[in-house]
């Protein structure tokens, strides 16, 4: 039996490895009548690579962690290649809503692509899309749990695209594999998830196939914290389909759409620094 809400809290000195990349490519295409169509390709590859380190914890939370960035950039359809995060350390406070993180000796605003990674990947305690798809009771190895995808469709941003419909949405969990390996729960986790559009990304219009986005998401390792073993993630996303509505003149317009993601990331928990030895101090 795995209980995924007894994880243990952070400890000061936590010092925590993490790799990761991130993959999107999206193409629309729209066709008004008497008119060439318009065709936009989005794109964005992300890779990374962050040491963390707990400095201050309260309550049971981490309040202060520093992270010295090793690796970073984010390349667009276009091919530009944003590295300004690579080498620096970023220092983030606060709990619960008030975490922000900040870029140390940062002078000027950052670029779009380093603010949001950095709210997405690090000011979060917790990877948000694990908090949404562990299961809320404890479970044991075969079985599995509903997801809320509604839930899951927020952490993934794609109620900034459309409405999500509930009904024709549907997300489940299982768990396979666990054994306790040196008094830790080791396993692998599935998510698969089928999240309904309720109309072509931003607009009105109905659809007239697809609409659907289908994702899975693995998970293999430690499911609470160990020394020297990494935890994986993986997920894969895909959206297709096709729409058809009328411009505010009346005219027929069409629209078709393909979206995928993909993404990785490992987390290592690395040994404790040892504890400093207190001198006794001598007689006199």
């Amino acid at each position: 039996m795995w209980n995924p809400r007894a994880r243990p809290a952070p400890e000061v000195g936590q010092r925590t490895k993490v790799e990761g990349d991130f993959d999107l490519s999206w193409k629309t295409e729209t066709v008004t009548a008497r008119s060439y169509p318009d065709v936009v390709n989005t794109q964005q590859r992300c890779a990374w690579r962050y040491a963390k380190e707990v400095l201050a914890v309260q309550k049971g939370e981490a309040i202060k962690e520093r992270v010295d960035i090793e690796r970073w950039s984010c390349t667009d359809e276009t091919g530009a290649t944003d590295s300004s995060l690579e080498g620096k350390t970023v220092m983030i406070t606060g709990a619960g809503g008030r975490r922000r993180a900040d870029v140390k000796g940062q002078k000027g605003a950052l670029g779009g692509a380093a603010r949001t990674w950095m709210d997405n990947e690090l000011v979060p305690p917790v990877d948000r899309v694990l908090e949404v798809v562990y299961p809320k009771a404890p479970v044991r190895s075969g079985q599995s749990w509903e997801v809320d995808p509604i839930g899951l469709a927020i952490r993934w941003n794609l109620h900034e695209l459309s409405g999500i419909l509930p009904e024709g949405s549907e997300a489940t969990g299982k768990l396979s594999g666990v054994r306790v390996t040196d008094g830790v729960h080791v396993g692998d986790m599935r998510v698969e998830a089928e999240l309904a559009l309720g109309s072509f990304p931003k607009t009105q219009m109905p659809w007239k196939s697809g609409g659907v986005f289908h994702a899975k998401v693995s998970a293999s390792g430690p499911l609470e914290r160990a020394y020297g073993r990494a935890f994986k993630i993986e997920v894969n996303g895909k959206l297709e389909g096709k729409a058809e509505g009328r411009s505010p003149s009346g005219a027929a317009i069409t629209a078709s759409t393909d979206l995928a993601l993909s993404g990785k990331r490992a987390e290592e928990t690395l040994e404790p620094p040892p504890k400093p030895v207190k001198k006794k101090k001598k007689g006199r």
